[in-house]
């Protein structure tokens, strides 16, 4: 998880995870471990989410 290092976005995380194949990805976000995360997963006044799939192209 890394911090922006910018005074105005000061509470500005982003979190950056690589999988080896969507089932993982998956596997993951359905697991216990994700669970304290899901709240950071929803656009709200004091949130902004997104997130991307990127696959290999070759």
């Amino acid at each position: 998880m890394l911090s922006v290092d910018n005074k105005a976005e000061a509470t500005t995380l982003v979190l950056l995870t690589a999988w080896a194949d969507f089932e993982s990805l998956t596997a993951w976000k359905e697991s216990e471990t994700f669970t304290s995360l899901k709240n950071f997963t929803s656009m709200g006044s004091d949130n902004s989410y997104y997130d991307e799939i990127y696959k290999p192209i070759f």
